[in-house]
């Protein structure tokens, strides 16, 4: 329920900001069919590289799997697949509101774009330090989030991709939880 909140509240505060500073965030959001398909794709390599980094028998990657694990915990006994998907569209768009649309729009209106980008990618990879290893993979996440913001010109595709992923990483990790008796 906490990181419901917090992400809930990235989202209110990234529309305070917006509306003080006079940006266009919910403009920036328009629905079309293409862009679903484009967030699919763009997707699938998010997931590609999940898929990978799970496989790495490395003890960064053992302490990104705890510690997932130990979040996703309480969420599965309380909320099962509708908890997670509730989480992952509050992280969607909370998160790239607060970091694309309000953040990286932002800077990109004092700076070049790809300057914009990269610092915004560093913020939101700092923001999601859980370990070193977590926050760098989260950077380029960010990176790749910020880039397709930047391509389409608009929110929604890089709502759609982050929740996506976020909803196959809970549900990846769900299914591959330790069961009680083995741990």
């Amino acid at each position: 329920m906490a990181g419901l909140l917090f992400e809930v509240g990235m989202a209110v505060s990234a529309v305070a900001w917006a509306a003080w500073r006079g940006l266009p965030l919910l403009q920036d959001i328009g629905w079309s069919v293409d862009a679903l398909g484009m967030s699919v794709l763009a997707t699938l390599p998010l997931i590609a590289a999940l898929l990978l980094m799970v496989r790495v028998d490395a003890p960064w990657m053992q302490e990104i799997e705890e510690h997932v694990r130990s979040f996703l915990g309480p969420l599965l006994r309380y909320g099962g697949l509708p908890g997670m998907a509730v989480l992952a569209i509050a992280a969607g768009v909370g998160e790239e509101l607060l970091f694309r649309g309000v953040l990286q729009a932002e800077l990109a209106m004092l700076w070049e774009p790809w300057s914009a980008l990269v610092v915004a990618s560093i913020v939101f990879g700092l923001c999601h330090w859980i370990t070193p290893a977590y926050a760098i993979i989260a950077t380029i996440m960010g990176a790749y989030l910020g880039g397709l913001y930047w391509y389409t010109g608009g929110l929604l595709v890089p709502v759609l991709v982050h929740t996506l992923y976020d909803f196959v990483a809970f549900v990846y990790f769900a299914k591959t939880q330790p069961s009680p008796q083995s741990a």
